[in-house]
C-alpha cells in the first residue's frame, strides 16, 4: 500500500489498540474496584469509538477517498478498519451482558452488526473494483452480490439468535433482512436485468419463507413456552 494512503490504516491500528487497552481494563474492573480504571476503560473506548464512526466510517471511507485499501481477501485494510472493530465490539457486549449492562450492552452489540455490515459490504466492492473502491458504477453482478451477502448475514445472525437463545441477534437479523428487501425492491427491481433480476428476487422469497419457517417453528413456540413457565 502506498505511504500516501497510510491514514486509513494508521488511524484504524490506533482505534484497535484504543478498544484492546479498554476491553482489558473493563474486564479487571471489578477486580481492582477502582475508579481510575473505570474511568480509563469509559475513556479509551468512547475515543474509539468516535474514531471508528467518525473518521473510519464517515471521513476515510475508502468508498469515498479513493485510498488503496489492498487487494487480498481478509488481509487488507477493510479488515483492521471494519472487521475487528466489530469482532471487539462483540466481546464488549458478553463483558456488558455478563454484568447486566444493559444499554451499554445494546449499544455494542449494535455496533458489531453495523461494522460487520459495512465489512461485507465493502469486501463485496473490493472483489469487483480491486484495491480502490471509487472506481466504476456498479455492475448488475456487484449489485446482486450485496443483496445475497445481506441475505446470508442476516441468516447467519438469525442462525446465532436462534443457536443461543438470543433476541437481539434476531432482531438485528430481521433489521438486515428487512434492509435487503428494501434494496431488493427499490433498486435491483429498477437496476437489475435479465437472470440476475429473477435471481434476486427468487433468493429473496426462498429466505423470507425459510425466515417465516424457523419463527413459526423454533421462536414463537419457545417464547409460549417461556410465558406459560412464567
Amino acid at each position: 500500500i502506498d505511504r500516501t494512503h497510510y491514514g486509513l490504516l494508521e488511524q484504524s491500528l490506533q482505534s484497535i489498540a484504543w478498544l484492546i487497552m479498554a476491553y482489558g481494563l473493563c474486564r479487571r474492573e471489578e477486580a481492582w474496584n477502582s475508579p481510575i480504571i473505570t474511568w480509563a476503560w469509559q475513556i479509551l473506548a468512547g475515543a474509539a469509538s468516535i474514531q471508528v464512526a467518525v473518521g473510519q466510517v464517515l471521513i476515510k471511507n475508502p468508498l469515498w477517498t479513493g485510498e488503496d485499501i489492498g487487494a487480498w481477501t481478509l488481509f487488507n485494510v477493510l479488515t483492521l478498519a471494519y472487521l475487528v472493530p466489530a469482532i471487539l465490539a462483540g466481546l464488549f457486549r458478553v463483558e456488558f451482558a455478563r454484568r447486566n449492562l444493559v444499554p451499554l450492552m445494546r449499544g455494542a452489540g449494535a455496533a458489531a452488526v453495523v461494522l460487520g455490515l459495512i465489512y461485507l459490504s465493502l469486501e463485496v466492492r473490493r472483489a469487483f473494483q480491486g484495491g480502490v473502491l471509487s472506481g466504476d458504477e456498479p455492475s448488475d453482478a456487484e449489485y446482486y452480490a450485496y443483496s445475497a451477502i445481506w441475505l446470508i448475514y442476516g441468516a447467519a445472525l438469525l442462525g446465532l439468535g436462534l443457536r443461543l437463545n438470543n433476541a437481539a441477534m434476531r432482531y438485528a437479523s430481521l433489521a438486515v433482512v428487512s434492509l435487503t428487501v428494501l434494496k431488493v425492491f427499490l433498486f435491483d427491481m429498477s437496476t437489475l436485468t435479465g437472470i440476475l433480476r429473477v435471481l434476486s428476487f427468487f433468493g429473496l422469497g426462498i429466505v423470507l419463507l425459510a425466515v417465516g419457517w424457523l419463527y413459526q417453528r423454533l421462536v414463537f413456540p419457545r417464547a409460549a413456552a417461556q410465558g406459560a413457565s412464567t
